[in-house]
């Protein structure tokens, strides 16, 4: 029995010999299939009705009907970046729809779903994304059941049971593996060649002519990587080009080159709740009584410090594996890897002892499993069938205990691993055997060596055209570089390596990012030098000028998570003032005085801006204009806008989403001020070694380089700061132009005006702003004498600041 799914872990719809997850394409042998796409009726007002179509949703149902109880909803993050037209595009969050209409966007914090049918309220084309384990599979399969339920409701002429699509119309439901995709193939004919639906004479392709497909491509992170950009272009076509349809894609969590450009949503770690309603339904299913589950969820949330085994408690797939393993005696689990190997040993123990199977031992049987398990990640097609008798027998206790899919390819049957978590901890073990010159070369046939570092750069599509293969779509963010082939392997290797340490060095000399991330994910540090090693590369790469921008920001996006040590140094700069200043170009100015001041070096980050929420910068009445608190009560404020957005939260990225109250509290808080129009002007293009003004805080000539801005090699979003240092001024000043726009103290008054004048912090009116940004700007906006301005009471995308001291 499978433990995480209650039934055999084969489990499939199957007409006559046609299994759906089995890489079979045969029909019902001898069934006329022509004879089936005549035999449907209609009933005026409705869509026309199938007895195949009966008989696959109620297959359909039968399949996935054991999450009815099992299935808790995960939360997900959106990032709906997507600016083509959407039929609904009226239930996108405010606070997206500035990308999509107008650039003025809604300081509601970022919108978090909590279930998966909400997604197709919003829009029709969905990427699905997370961390290996954390429920992706699983949100498919749910769906699938909810749209089959409800269509099967309306071909029986009764009220639609799901709501979820947005509408009453009926959808067909169409749940593909796109794991065994191979470039040379035909998006629709592999679709229909996967789909149980064709083996009894359903066709994919009529259904998008109807609008009725409700496509769920899962796994695109396991189709091999020379063809998955191919897959991946091939799937952004068909969604694009069959408008009214509904699309759903899942892949792990950085594993593609690009977004595919279409809305994004985020699987979120669980919380404690949703762990303890999980275990206890999982509990019942098992026939464990609930206090196993009230147990350990104690054991895991309610001491008095974080548990070590909490990284696996957010996770469901090794939450269950938790469960399942958990027993009277102590836990004693240091890593991912330790816990797949006592989950597996533990199924196979259990099956032997229910089965009273013969074996020759439960070691045999996870040594012919680790030899599967290489082959099926690294090996061709034909080794993955048994080839003595004793391999198949244990291939069969595997199968029985859960760890196994099978299927029948012509005389031979085929294994397959019911979950990646497995397969990567069984190949680990494999590899953990070879000698060191052959463990070395395995690392060398990777994917991940320098080159890629090296050289990846990002090709995007000209302005207002779709994406062609390869290429990140206009106006789709840039995402970091992509996980390496076979990254969960790694990440398992490391938790069982002979030397841990010796591994990770080897690994550093290959590839910084993929030790970043492996860091990120790592349950307990394996060698304290490692971290600083992999920062210092790190920043180094961030602010290397020849590195293209997506590498820069790929290290100032793994920096952000391990820890920029750049943001707890002291970075005020002191700069000497200036008797006589001109602001303004040529066309108007206005002479003013310009003292000395100290001023911070970069932005203020979301890094930052986190201690100000949690020493109750909110709730500091001092720290706030009268105006400015009376808006703090009647918003009900307590963090700034896209706080928790994925595009905007690096720790390391400017803080978005302020006001210019919050950002005027905060500097008070920092025991500091906002710049003053005129100190901005003059950082922004005096030079303190030419002794005079120039266009751009970096020289007179526009560079494309020198700023984060919606031009040349763009983002779509914001920096890590300090990224462009061809743009740092000669103060050493960073992202003066683009990023985001910069909250002033002044006032926004007409030139010629008195400086003292428009330094009233409690006087109502429109607050400069200046510098530019990542978004729709006007290049002009980058020129240091460019003015504009803001009301202070609203919080856009693009607008941020930085604070300066009085000497």
């Amino acid at each position: 029995m499978n433990p995480l799914f209650g039934k055999k872990s084969n489990s499939s719809i199957s007409f006559g010999e046609r299994n759906i997850f089995s890489g079979s394409i045969r029909d019902v042998a001898g069934r006329d299939i022509n004879k089936y796409y005549n035999n449907f009726y209609y009933i005026e007002g409705r869509v026309p009705i199938r007895e195949l179509e009966i008989s696959y949703l109620t297959h359909l149902i039968s399949e996935f009907s054991e999450l009815d109880s099992l299935f808790v909803p995960l939360s997900l993050s959106i990032d709906t970046h997507q600016s083509v037209s959407d039929p609904a595009s009226s239930a996108i969050p405010p606070e997206f729809r500035f990308l999509k209409s107008s650039p003025k966007a809604s300081s509601s914090p970022p919108s978090i779903l909590e279930s998966v049918e909400q997604l197709f309220l919003i829009g029709s084309q969905w990427l699905l994304t997370g961390e290996t384990g954390s429920g992706k599979s699983t949100l498919l399969s749910k769906l699938a059941l909810d749209v089959a339920r409800s269509t099967l409701s309306s071909l029986h002429g009764t009220a639609p049971t799901y709501t979820g699509l947005g509408h009453n119309s009926p959808r067909l439901p169409i749940f593909i593996d796109a794991s065994d995709f191979e470039k040379n193939s035909d998006i629709s004919s592999f679709i229909n060649a996967r789909w149980i639906g064709s083996s009894v004479g359903l066709d994919f392709e009529v259904y998008l002519k109807r609008k009725q497909a409700v496509l769920l491509v899962d796994n695109l992170d396991r189709v091999p990587a020379k063809d998955r950009s191919h897959l991946v272009t091939e799937l952004y076509n068909l969604a694009a080009s069959n408008s009214g349809n509904k699309f759903l894609f899942a892949t792990q969590l950085h594993s593609l080159q690009s977004n595919m450009g279409i809305f994004n949503a985020v699987v979120q770690p669980l919380n404690p709740e949703r762990a303890l309603e999980l275990m206890r339904r999982y509990c019942r299913t098992w026939h464990y009584t609930e206090a196993r589950a009230t147990e350990l969820h104690q054991l895991l949330f309610e001491g008095e410090k974080p548990n070590e085994l909490l990284w696996a408690a957010k996770i469901p797939y090794t939450l269950l594996m938790l469960l399942y393993s958990y027993s009277d005696s102590p836990i004693a689990l240091d890593n991912l890897a330790e816990l797949s190997a006592k989950f597996t040993r533990t199924m196979l123990e259990r099956e032997i002892l229910s089965s009273h199977e013969f074996n020759n031992g439960i070691d045999q049987i996870i040594r012919d499993l680790s030899t599967l398990a290489f082959n099926s990640t690294w090996g061709s097609k034909d080794k993955l069938f048994p080839t003595t008798e004793a391999e198949s027998k244990s291939l069969e206790i595997a199968w029985r205990a859960g760890i196994l899919n099978k299927s029948i390819e012509g005389s031979k049957t085929k294994y397959s691993f019911s979950h990646n978590m497995l397969q990567s901890y069984l190949s680990a073990l494999q590899i953990n055997e070879f000698d060191k010159p052959t463990y070395s070369s395995w690392i060398s046939t990777m994917k991940i060596n320098s080159a890629q570092v090296r050289e990846s750069s990002f090709l995007r599509s000209p302005i207002f055209t779709d994406p062609q293969t390869e290429e990140i779509p206009w106006d789709a963010p840039l995402p970091i570089l992509p996980r390496v082939e076979h990254f969960n392997s790694l990440r398992m290797l490391i938790g069982i390596a002979r030397a841990p340490a010796e591994l990770f060095n080897e690994l550093l000399n290959i590839n910084t990012f993929l030790v970043a991330d492996l860091l990120t994910l790592l349950e307990k540090p394996v060698d304290v030098g490692i971290l600083p090693q992999t920062k210092e590369r790190l920043q180094t790469l961030l602010i290397d000028p020849e590195r293209s921008v997506r590498i820069r920001f790929t290290a100032g996006y793994w920096l952000g998570i391990l820890g920029d040590v750049r943001l707890d140094n002291d970075s005020k700069i002191y700069v000497t003032g200036l008797d006589q200043f001109y602001l303004g170009d040529e066309y108007i100015s206005c002479l003013v005085s310009i003292n000395d001041f100290y001023v911070d070096k970069y932005l203020v980050t979301n890094y930052d801006f986190n201690k100000f929420i949690n020493d109750n910068g909110y709730k500091q009445r001092e720290l706030w204009t009268p105006e400015g608190w009376e808006w703090v009560y009647l918003t009900g404020r307590s963090q700034p806008a896209f706080w928790h957005n994925p595009r905007f939260d690096s720790p390391n990225c400017p803080v978005i989403g302020v006001s210019w109250y919050e950002a005027n509290a905060y500097a008070r808080w920092k025991r500091g001020r906002l710049l003053n129009e005129a100190e901005w002007e003059y950082l922004a293009t005096y030079s303190k070694i030419k002794h005079r003004k120039q266009i751009y805080p970096w020289g007179d000539d526009f560079r494309e380089d020198a700023a984060n801005l919606f031009h040349g090699e763009y983002l779509f979003r914001t920096s890590p700061v300090g990224m462009y240092p061809k743009g740092i001024n000669d103060w050493q000043i960073a992202d003066l132009a683009g990023n985001t726009w910069e909250w002033l103290s002044s006032l926004y008054l007409p030139y010629p005006f008195d400086l003292n004048k428009t330094e009233h912090s409690n006087i109502n009116g429109s607050r400069c702003l200046r510098g530019g940004s990542w978004a729709f700007d006007n290049l002009p906006g980058a020129k240091g004498a460019t003015r504009y301005y803001g009301n202070p009471a609203e919080s856009q995308f693009n607008i941020g600041f930085r604070c300066a001291y009085d000497t």
